[in-house]
């Protein structure tokens, strides 16, 4: 009994240590992605040297940029009131894309007013926003996953006139990062530390309840262990079941997620 206990508190102390070198080595890779974009530093990325967004008077306007999970878009005014979104991505994502950029892929939504604009006018607007995005992004730059994400306000030009006139910047690399993530790690970690020590209670408890047992309890119950690991790994998977796409769909709707669409169903 007591060798058995020791071999459990062995067994549990490799696993904490195996679980905090796991995590350390996914939070340093997804420390060496890059800087998280945020939409100060975007905005930074469209202006030019002197310090304007792309746009035309009367052709195409800057209207807003806004920040979501595992996205940044970027909004322009066309004529004929009609809108084109420009949606910048990582580049691991299999997001088809209409250009990369060294951090991003970068594609746009359709939409109905487009078929209001004139084409060479709509591919004039969007290669000029891409190009001005391929040009300025300094690379190893990535997007707020969900888990990640802290909502920022929209940019639109009113906030971005004001930005111009403080010379405080936030956000992309030199600038100030700071964030609610580390503080969440530590309490996750309290919540592994405190998982882990009831887990190694509940082992010692069961292991003696199993002792009390008598033997001919004991074999019926390894039986019917065993029968159920049988029926889980070799018979249950082999049943047809039905899949239910609404969970794909909501979870698209969930995130915003656009569709690549053709023909009709794309007005």
């Amino acid at each position: 009994m007591t060798g058995t206990l020791h071999w459990l508190n062995r067994l549990t102390l490799w696993l904490i240590f195996s679980v905090l070198s796991f995590a350390s080595a996914s939070t340093e890779a997804h420390a060496t992605q890059g800087d998280p974009l945020t939409s100060h530093y975007l905005q930074k990325i469209l202006k030019d040297s002197e310090g304007n967004l792309p746009g035309e008077p009367g052709v195409f306007s800057f209207k807003k940029i806004r920040m979501e999970p595992g996205r940044a878009r970027i909004r322009y005014q066309l004529e004929a009131d009609a809108e084109l979104d420009v949606v910048l991505v990582d580049l691991e994502s299999e997001q088809k894309a209409y250009a990369k950029s060294q951090s991003f892929k970068i594609y746009y939504p359709s939409h109905p007013s487009h078929s209001a604009v004139n084409h060479d006018v709509l591919m004039h607007a969007l290669d000029t926003i891409v190009q001005r995005v391929q040009s300025a992004d300094p690379g190893k730059l990535r997007l707020p996953a969900l888990e990640d994400f802290t909502p920022e306000p929209e940019m639109t030009p009113e906030s971005t006139r004001e930005e111009s006139k403080s010379t405080a910047w936030h956000g992309g690399p030199g600038g100030s990062l700071k964030s609610d993530n580390t503080n969440h790690l530590r309490f996750g970690f309290v919540l592994l530390f405190l998982a882990l020590g009831f887990a190694l209670l509940v082992f010692r408890h069961a292991w003696r309840a199993l002792q009390e047992l008598s033997q001919k309890m004991r074999y019926g119950l390894w039986a019917s262990i065993a029968l159920g690991g049988v029926l889980r790994v070799f018979i249950i998977p082999q049943i047809v079941v039905t899949m239910y796409m609404g969970y794909l769909l909501t979870e698209q709707a969930a995130t915003l997620n656009e569709t690549f669409r053709y023909g009709v169903g794309a007005q």
